[in-house]
């Protein structure tokens, strides 16, 4: 009876030492929300990425529409420097994963909006043919022989580590329109 009683005793001790005792509670605690605190950080960072690369993509479009308006005239060497000049906005991410297409549209006389040239660049872009008919939206280009110059971009955006957003690419797109400057239209040569 005497075992049995102090047996009662001595756990009834380590019982209520256990109960009182706050030597690691901080550490499982953080041990308990260590995952949920990585998900979100990675989650942070990762999302964060797909924005820039987003907002990114939109400077593209926009640098590209802008450099070629301001000309008069274009031939292969100046376009290809548009598009070198261009790709340098998307540092730092990769200019391998963009593709950028510039196009001159003009209204004809009967109200269509027709390509006058178009050129492309990277993967995801192919130039559009001649006389293809595009759709703008409403009040670009209001009457006859107006023009507008079209720039296009294709971002294929890939996370950086794949845990929150999903491992393939997404492909983020834009389109810009801007009046040509210094001329009416701008023309393309060779």
């Amino acid at each position: 009876m005497r075992f049995a009683s102090s047996l009662r005793t001595v756990l009834k001790d380590r019982l209520t030492l256990f109960r009182t005792a706050r030597d690691g509670v901080a550490a499982l605690e953080f041990a308990i929300i260590l995952p949920l605190m990585l998900t979100m950080w990675l989650g942070t960072f990762e999302v964060g990425q797909a924005i820039a690369a987003n907002r990114k993509s939109v400077l593209v479009s926009r640098t590209l529409a802008d450099l070629t308006a301001r000309a008069t005239t274009i031939s292969n060497s100046d376009m290809a420097n548009i598009f070198a000049a261009t790709a340098a906005v998307i540092y730092p991410f990769s200019s391998a994963d963009l593709g950028m297409r510039v196009t001159s549209v003009k209204r004809d006389s009967a109200g269509a909006n027709k390509v006058v040239w178009s050129s492309a660049s990277g993967p995801g872009m192919s130039a559009l043919g001649v006389g293809a008919s595009v759709t703008l939206p409403t009040g670009i280009l209001t009457a006859a022989n107006q023009t507008v110059i079209m720039a296009e971009v294709k971002f294929f955006y890939k996370s950086p580590t794949g845990w929150v957003l999903s491992s393939q690419a997404l492909t983020l797109e834009d389109k810009t329109l801007m009046v040509p400057r210094q001329v009416t239209e701008v023309t393309r040569t060779s």
